[in-house]
């Protein structure tokens, strides 16, 4: 994560997975764009981040990722956010 943080024009980012159409589970990149631009540039160059391995990734945009006051990702927000997407 903090190799993309640092890689993307983004002010926040996490990973996470959704279980897929086929019951696999699937690689989602949250992330709050820095800019109106910036969702093009990072969907151009997470492929050159990620390892092809890790199959489609899914970029889902989002105002805000939900943290608590130390900054750690609140995981049960997060995938009521990927359920939605």
């Amino acid at each position: 994560e903090e190799k993309l943080r640092n890689d993307l024009p983004v002010d926040d980012l996490c990973l996470s997975s959704r279980a897929g159409e086929n019951g696999n589970h699937e690689l989602c990149v949250i992330v709050v764009p820095q800019d109106a631009g910036a969702l093009a540039v990072i969907q151009e160059t997470l492929p050159s981040l990620i390892p092809s391995s890790f199959g489609q990734i899914h970029v889902i945009t989002v105002q805000s990722i939900p943290r608590t006051p130390t900054s750690k990702v609140r995981r049960a927000e997060l995938k009521a956010i990927l359920q939605k997407a």
